[in-house]
């Protein structure tokens, strides 16, 4: 393999702007008619040396004609530039780490897509023979190989084909096996069948996923209003695209479309469609029943908005003690000990990020008239001699009627 030179010229350019030549600043990009980097015969430090075994050579100063000539006049000098390590040259081939396959085809349109381990570049031979006699490729150098071939097909007709990639090193090229397809007897004139999904990653965030019945390049539409705004195209041939909406207005609407080509050239424009984000999570109880010392408390506190499951916490403050705050909200228990209390709860959702809010409230436990759960209030007491009362008078009332009777 011939040996290859590469130099920064990145690193160059900045030596070259702050040279003085005899009074005189060169400065450029590092490319001009009258100089350029010249190796030394016998560099020491392998195939990728630079200065101090090059030199600038250039126009002589001073020099009207402009002669191309070795100035002893200027040097450059590299002690900021040398490298600590050398990047040595490319002498292995790509590998096809997966075998070509035919992902689409119609009646005179076929793509074929391999994967390499490097980049590379990407040829398609293809023929009624194993002769082939017919070549499509792909432009520049890729790990994933999509070759659209347009021409040279004919309908309901058998071919052979093999696919190869050579790195930039001129390594290669590596060849797959010998493969074959057959064309279909028919034209394909139908568009591209879009499927989406909206998955809710946080108020605040939108995942859409879709999901394309054939390969098709791809050109999503999205905004914050109808109009959308924003054009992202994908000139990658796939079946499925994925795109997460950050930062959006919780409780707003989120606009997107996709326009879909399959490689016969039909598009199906995608419909404008809305996202209603969630809104964020907020407490809507606002007030809490009072209790009674060693009386059951049960009460659920309520909340809407957020992403997922809602998670209640106790943020500051105190309970009543014996009452407990559960996760889903639920504040139960027996008290033991009358009196007001002030607490603060929070709800944090399931987004990332969160959503979450905080609340004001307190319980007020009054005490027990009775001692025990047994016992009974004063109010409850004077209904029962209430009835009692009213029993003795109707006794009476039965008595004397049945006195009078006899």
């Amino acid at each position: 393999m011939k040996a290859r030179t590469r130099i920064r010229l990145g690193r160059i350019a900045l030596a070259l702007a702050a040279l003085v030549i005899s009074g005189v600043v060169v400065s450029g990009s590092g490319s001009s008619t009258n100089y350029e980097l010249d190796q030394e015969t016998n560099p020491t430090v392998a195939q990728d040396a630079w200065s101090p075994n090059h030199r600038l050579i250039g126009a002589i100063p001073g020099s009207p004609s402009g002669e191309i000539g070795i100035s002893a006049q200027y040097r450059m000098h590299f002690d900021d530039l040398t490298p600590t390590s050398f990047l040595p040259d490319d002498l292995i081939p790509p590998v096809i780490t997966v075998a070509p396959t035919v992902t689409y085809i119609s009646s005179t349109v076929a793509l074929i897509e391999w994967q390499t381990d490097e980049p590379s570049d990407g040829t398609v031979e293809f023929g009624l023979t194993p002769a082939f006699g017919t070549t499509a490729s792909h432009s520049g150098f890729a790990t994933l190989h999509q070759v659209h071939i347009t021409t040279g097909l004919a309908p309901s007709t058998f071919y052979f084909f093999k696919a190869r990639s050579t790195d930039p090193y001129a390594n290669g090229p590596t060849w797959s096996a010998l493969l074959d397809f057959t064309t279909t007897g028919t034209p394909d004139t139908t568009g591209p069948v879009v499927t989406p999904t909206v998955t809710f990653l946080a108020t605040t965030v939108a995942k859409v996923d879709f999901v394309i019945d054939e390969m098709s390049q791809t050109v999503l539409n999205h905004g914050p209003t109808i109009a959308m705004g924003t054009t992202e195209t994908d000139p990658t041939w796939l079946i499925a695209r994925s795109r997460t909406f950050t930062g959006v207005t919780a409780g707003s609407t989120y606009y997107y479309s996709l326009d879909a080509t399959d490689p016969s050239g039909n598009t199906t424009v995608g419909a404008v469609t809305g996202i209603n984000m969630p809104a964020d999570v907020a407490i809507t109880t606002t007030l809490l029943p009072n209790g009674k010392v060693k009386k059951n408390y049960l009460e659920t506190l309520m909340a809407t908005g957020g992403v997922g499951a809602l998670t209640f916490s106790l943020a500051s403050g105190t309970l009543p003690p014996g009452l407990i705050l559960a996760a889903n909200g639920e504040i139960s228990g027996k008290a033991t000990k009358a009196g007001t209390y002030l607490f603060v709860v929070q709800v944090d959702d399931s987004g990332t990020p969160v959503s979450t809010t905080t609340a004001n409230l307190q319980i007020t436990i009054a005490k027990d008239g009775g001692g025990d759960d047994g016992g009974c209030t004063s109010g409850e007491q004077n209904g029962i001699w209430m009835l009692l009362a009213a029993i003795a008078a109707m006794a009476l009332a039965l008595r004397r009627r049945f006195s009078q009777a006899s």
